[in-house]
């Protein structure tokens, strides 16, 4: 009876148990944080990809959209994403003066926090939006 209760008294392990409760949820503030980072780079490249095709756009005359087009892909590739599922609107040129638009639409998806993900949202793909508008020269 005596060693039941030392035994019970005891702190031994509650360090550990501790440490197994903490630990799922560092690791998912810290995947989650790795997650956020890789879909801001990702929002970053699509932005410049934009800005890429709106000045390509606008400076130089004698490229056709479908010139632009390829710009903007190429920048996409450079910053490794695949241009193949983004949605690339590239308008017609504008007049001098007046002002063209490039927006490019991204769905990222999320790796690592993806269940988490899913279970708020339903869904573990978020769509990346630029749009760049410059004025033609």
């Amino acid at each position: 009876m005596r060693i039941l209760l030392r035994l019970r008294r005891s702190n031994r392990g509650q360090g550990l148990v501790e440490l197994a409760l903490v630990v799922p949820v560092l690791m998912l503030l810290i995947l989650g944080m790795v997650d956020l980072t890789r879909a801001w780079q990702s929002h970053q490249a699509i932005t410049d990809a934009a800005r890429a095709g709106a000045r390509a756009l606008v400076v130089d005359n004698n490229l056709t959209e479908t010139q632009v087009d390829s710009i903007i892909q190429w920048a996409l590739i450079r910053n490794r994403l695949d241009p193949g599922i983004a949605t690339i609107t590239v308008p017609p040129r504008a007049d001098r003066g007046d002002y063209n638009t490039v927006q490019i639409i991204y769905p990222y998806t999320f790796k690592w926090i993806s269940p988490v993900m899913i279970w708020i949202t339903g869904g573990n793909t978020i769509n990346l939006d630029a749009s760049i508008t410059m004025r033609s020269e």
